[in-house]
């Protein structure tokens, strides 16, 4: 009986209905957003956040902070954002931008040089917008060049999937 009510957890947990979803929104509660993208499902539960509430959440994620996977990093994760305005994306991806190009002191480094966890997050945000976001980031040495580098790799790669 055990086994199978775990089994059960299990498959609700890994069902796409169960993932969270993330409106980023800074507006009233009546304030127009553009239209949902075809991911987004209008009977999943749905959270919401301002754009410097997602920003301040991946800003400690990279410093090391963020010790439990919070609603705003667990939506991010499995790509299930949806902004309300061009000016909320801009903001949570400029923010995204400098954090892996120009990450925080105790940010802790993967292999290809980029802060843990910042290969899922972008492929996560991949797009246009990104991109240009990406490339208007000004590195101050030459290791922030090489994470411009990576990053942009990443988020071209994920995005012309």
């Amino acid at each position: 009986m055990t086994s199978a009510a775990l089994l059960i957890g299990i498959a609700l947990l890994a069902s796409p209905s169960a993932r969270p979803q993330l409106l980023v929104v800074d507006g009233s509660e009546d304030s127009p957003c553009r239209p949902a993208p075809r991911a987004w499902s209008p009977a999943a539960a749905t959270d919401r956040a301002t754009a410097a509430a997602v920003s301040e959440d991946l800003r400690r994620y990279f410093a090391g902070l963020s010790a439990q996977f919070t609603p705003v990093l667990d939506a991010a994760w499995h790509g299930h954002v949806r902004f309300c305005t061009d000016t909320d994306e801009a903001k949570v991806l400029e923010a995204l931008a400098v954090l892996v190009v120009q990450p925080p002191p105790d940010a802790s480094l993967s292999e290809s040089g980029l802060p843990g966890g910042a290969e899922q997050l972008l492929a996560a945000f991949s797009g246009r917008a990104l991109v240009r976001v990406l490339e208007a980031v000004q590195p101050a040495d030459p290791a922030e060049a090489d994470r411009k580098f990576a990053a942009l790799q990443v988020v071209r790669k994920a995005t012309d999937r």
